[in-house]
């Protein structure tokens, strides 16, 4: 689950003393305070500025590597360890999320963390190593690098050895569960577990540490005795097994690259190794208040991290469960074979069902809805997961490390057949499990009483009834909630994806369609899953009616994979010009094995649908001959939609430049328009004087952000906005929602609000 998200991140957090100025590319160099890690996109690492060709790239501290960052290198296949001191080719900008409701927003973490802005590498060759004496940079730095550098190296050694002796598809899945290491995770694997809401078994955790240290300790203990027989008459062997357990703990969670799950499992297993080393009984609660209490001195803000919330309030359910099946075991006849088989059956089902009531407030709290398929989708995975995926996934990561031989042969041929599960899973789409509960203030009073149900005397019937009334009283609150919404107007949400497009609209017949999904060049459709559909879950949207693509471009169309995965698909809009990324490609094949009705607006197809009392029209491309005009690049070939309702209409522009805007007006087609979405991002090639006097716009609204390699909307375009007399109002100052019907348009943004009344013929804006 990626940390910072939803509300638990808006927690308010001191700003650094420190402003990262957006500048354009410039020699910068730095000295790596951690050990790199790799994404799917490349390397990624923190470093602290030292120095620039350029002026100072930040106002504020001015202490030589004061200043952290994260260092972004998308070509660089290496490693870069920590203390060594690069010399990079990037660009220098501030710490930005998406501004939408829900949304990832990665500041409140970052800032946490000391670290003040981003710095993106130009292309793999951008990027040096000028210094490797990591012990020159002061004492904490030389501490740090002490201790980080060995787990560091351990941990890339493992991996590449995991990779080079399995398949890839299953080394990807093996150093997920072993080392933490999600770089080579299939993304559709992912995608599948959080719709089912069982991201959480490819996590670093309890189950982890417990099964490694289990392991050790007795291999070790046993090892001991062997080579010293006497080791055990001046040392106890309970002070040997603590030593051991505390050891291996530690060592593993920081293999891991200590996630604070497994930190937390670390002060655990240390604190219980400890007291069995005096004799005394070791109480698992008393345990797990111990962690909780040392890892909020060590570090306040560990409160507003959702996985260790989440990963505290899953061991607290699952204890509790515990306690409830060992009273029922004790109360019924578990002698038999059979009586057993259900026992067992029994203690699965009820701790599946106490993790996701005890988890419910914080999964609600961060993401706004609740997976309703994940007691039952734990209930398979947990067992599957602790009892055979992960110990495999262990012993392959050993035998990748240690042997070349048979063993490591037979070892790659067995792992197929135990991921098997898995990979069966991943075939399948996210929309077949996702079925999300979101949330309203009327469904909270359900959700904040599940843990409370927990603590009734047993599993009984009575309580099985109160969990389904609760359950009851939350969807009736949601649904009343929620009546109100069903009026006959069009509401627009033009959401913040970066530097890209994505617009929501449900039309006055309650269907939706959605308008491209933003992306970045090889993010595997990140943009989607972390910035469109979060607003989707949180609207109650599961399925989209209508998916559009402008033009197969990746800051348009790379996050539908994301989106085509997670939700239903009505139909799908697009032009058909290529060519095509990987993740577009990605979509248009799974919309072809599920079927989806494609559009392309060849010449004879219809160009205007009716939705209820609204209307949408497709102006362009005009479609004569081909669905799009064979002389012109993606951006002219842009569909364009005008969605109307009575006299107010909305008009979505894609990415059309002047020759598509010349056309349009020449053609009359270009007529007025009350919201504008500002064509090519506001861009100088777009918003023509002829085009911009023929839509005369009262609202215009940019997808864009001001300090991008490509800074946008550019000034003079500002300007013919103005002098239009139409506001300009920019995405990445927060998601845009418009409302508008026969009688005009209520548009706002934040704190800021737009109204446009036909029936006096008069708009105004406010703060």
């Amino acid at each position: 689950m990626s940390a910072g998200m939803g509300c638990l991140a808006a927690l308010p957090v001191e700003p650094l003393p420190v402003v990262v100025l957006a500048q354009p590319t410039a020699i910068h160099t730095l000295v790596a305070v951690e050990e790199s890690t790799a994404t799917r996109f490349g390397s990624q690492v923190t470093v602290a500025w030292l120095r620039s060709d350029r002026s100072v790239p930040f106002a504020g501290s001015r202490a030589l590597g004061a200043v952290r960052l994260t260092m972004r290198a998308p070509g660089f296949v290496g490693a870069v360890r920590c203390g060594e001191t690069v010399r990079v080719v990037g660009r220098m900008e501030p710490l930005a999320g998406y501004a939408n409701p829900r949304a990832w927003d990665p500041r409140p973490d970052a800032l946490r963390a000391g670290i003040a802005g981003v710095l993106d590498v130009d292309g793999s060759g951008s990027l040096a190593v000028v210094d490797a004496r990591w012990w020159r940079h002061g004492l904490v730095t030389t501490a740090h690098c002490t201790l980080a550098r060995p787990f560091g190296h351990a941990r890339r050694y493992l991996a590449a050895r995991v990779r080079a002796s399995l398949p890839a598809w299953e080394a990807g899945v093996v150093n997920a569960f072993a080392l933490g290491d999600t770089s080579s995770l299939d993304p559709a694997l992912s995608a599948v577990l959080r719709a089912n809401g069982t991201a959480h078994i490819i996590a670093v955790s309890g189950s982890h540490l417990t099964l490694v240290v289990a392991v050790l300790a007795w291999f070790l203990v046993h090892a001991i005795g062997a080579a010293m027989p006497g080791v055990f008459r001046r040392c106890s062997r309970r002070m040997c097994l603590a030593l051991v357990c505390v050891s291996a703990s530690w060592s593993y969670a920081a293999l891991t690259g200590a996630p604070p799950s497994a930190v937390r499992a670390a002060f655990m297993v240390s604190v219980v190794g400890v007291v069995r080393a005096t004799a005394h009984a070791a109480d698992v609660v008393e345990a797990l208040g111990f962690a909780v209490c040392a890892m909020i001195a060590l570090d306040p803000e560990t409160v507003c991290d959702e996985g260790w919330l989440l990963s505290v309030a899953g061991v607290i359910g699952l204890l509790r469960a515990g306690e409830l099946w060992q009273a029922d075991v004790r109360a019924t006849a578990t002698r038999t074979l059979a009586g057993r088989v259900r026992a067992g059956v029994a203690g699965c089902a009820q701790a599946s069902l106490a993790a996701s009531m005890a988890t419910a407030p914080v999964v609600t709290l961060a993401f706004g809805s609740l997976a309703l398929t994940g007691p039952v989708a734990n209930f398979f995975a947990a067992p599957y997961a602790g009892a055979i995926a992960l110990p495999w996934s262990l012993f392959a990561t050993g035998v990748a490390a240690i042997s070349n031989g048979a063993v490591a042969s037979a070892t790659a041929a067995v792992t197929p057949w135990v991921l098997w599960p898995l990979r069966a899973l991943a075939s399948t789409s996210p929309a077949d499990w996702a079925v999300w509960w979101p949330v309203s203030p009327g469904g909270w009073c359900a959700v904040c009483a599940l843990p409370a149900l927990l603590w009734m005397a047993s599993w009984t019937a009575k309580k099985c009834v109160a969990i389904g009334c609760v359950g009851l009283v939350g969807l009736a609150g949601e649904g009343m909630a929620r009546h109100d919404t069903a009026r006959p107007l069009v509401e627009a949400w033009f959401l913040d994806v970066g530097h890209g497009d994505a617009t929501l609209l449900r039309l006055a017949d309650g269907r939706t369609m959605l308008v491209d999904a933003g992306g970045v060049a090889g993010d595997g459709g990140r943009s989607g899953d972390l910035a469109v559909a979060p607003v989707l879950h949180g609207l109650g949207i599961g399925r989209i009616d209508v998916l559009v693509l402008s033009h197969a471009h990746p800051d348009h169309g790379n996050g539908l994979v994301s989106i085509v995965r997670a939700f239903d698909i009505g139909e799908f809009w697009w032009n058909g010009q290529g060519p095509l990324t990987p993740e577009i490609t990605a979509a248009v094949a799974e919309m072809t094995r599920r079927r989806v009705p494609v559009r392309r607006f060849a010449a004879r197809d219809p160009r205007m649908f009716a939705f209820g009392a609204s209307t949408v029209r497709v102006l362009w491309p005009r479609g004569v001959g081909a669905p799009f005009e064979s002389h012109l690049g993606q951006n002219d070939n842009s569909l364009v939609l005008e969605v109307s309702m009575g006299p107010t209409r909305l008009l979505l522009t894609g990415d059309i430049e002047f020759a598509a805007e010349s056309a349009l007006v020449a053609r009359g087609a270009a007529r007025h328009a009350d919201i504008v979405k500002v064509p090519h991002h506001g861009s100088l090639t777009s918003s023509s004087p002829e085009w911009l006097a023929a839509v005369s716009p009262k609202l215009a609204i940019a997808s864009a952000r001001p300090w991008a390699r490509w800074p946008l909307p550019h000034s003079e375009v500002r300007a013919r906005y103005v002098a239009a007399g139409a506001p300009l109002w920019e995405t990445w100052r927060g998601m845009v929602h418009v409302e508008f019907g026969p009688d005009g348009v209520a548009a706002s943004q934040g704190g800021r609000s737009f109204h446009l009344a036909r029936t006096v013929r008069a708009c105004s804006e406010g703060t």
